[in-house]
């Protein structure tokens, strides 16, 4: 068996002004840095053999602060796990995203239809699995380090195609917050089950997290 451990950047200016931030390549703020390094100290003592991160700096940086624990493990960066591409909307505050017909990602030509973005989210899972199927020596543990839209998107697409099992109860508010945890197990036969999703205890409410993520919020 696998586990995988799919956290959530920590947050950014962005975030917190609520700004459309998509794949622009936007900063951790010290809170962000502060959440990382929660979560770092909270998996501090798994002993990952693999680690991911999208190729966004405030991706990237969450996964260097943790990885930070585990110094012989390098991090891959990989664009698949880069947010959705909101195309015209990226840059907007959360006000335009909703006054303006480009809302409709869909018809939006600048922007990655969900179909595509599924695709990505799924394409890299079937990655991932190879991986771990290509290494597997044992029980193994890996990070991953994306984003709220891109978690929330590839958990559901999951559970919809009956690759991965889980109860509606683990999941049903679909929050994914700042430096949030989801956790998946992965079978010798490449089946999955959740284990846990959008985790903040570790956060131990000395960060207020933000409850709206307006890359995901309609």
């Amino acid at each position: 068996m696998v586990r995988i451990y799919v956290v959530r950047h920590g947050e950014t200016e962005a975030n917190r002004q609520e700004i459309v931030q998509g794949q622009l390549d936007t900063e951790l703020n010290d809170a962000g840095i502060g959440q990382a390094e929660m979560v770092a100290a909270a998996l501090k003592e798994i002993p990952f053999d693999l680690a991911y991160s999208s190729d966004l700096s405030r991706a990237a940086k969450t996964a260097a602060i943790i990885m930070a624990h585990h110094p012989d493990v390098p991090i891959r960066q990989q664009a698949g796990l880069r947010e959705r591409n909101f195309g015209a909307l990226q840059g907007k505050t959360y006000t335009q995203k909703r006054s303006t017909s480009a809302v409709n990602f869909n018809s939006d030509p600048t922007a990655e239809s969900t179909d595509v973005f599924t695709k990505r989210a799924l394409h890299w899972w079937d990655g991932l699995v190879a991986d771990c199927g290509s290494t597997r020596s044992g029980a193994q543990n890996v990070l991953a380090v994306s984003h709220g839209g891109f978690i929330i998107t590839l958990v559901k697409a999951l559970l919809a195609r009956g690759k991965m099992s889980g109860s509606d109860g683990e999941h049903g508010l679909w929050k994914c917050w700042n430096c949030s945890v989801t956790t998946i197990d992965i079978e010798m036969d490449g089946t999955a089950r959740l284990v846990r999703y959008g985790d903040i205890s570790h956060l131990d409410g000395k960060f207020k997290v933000l409850d709206r993520n307006v890359d995901v919020q309609p």
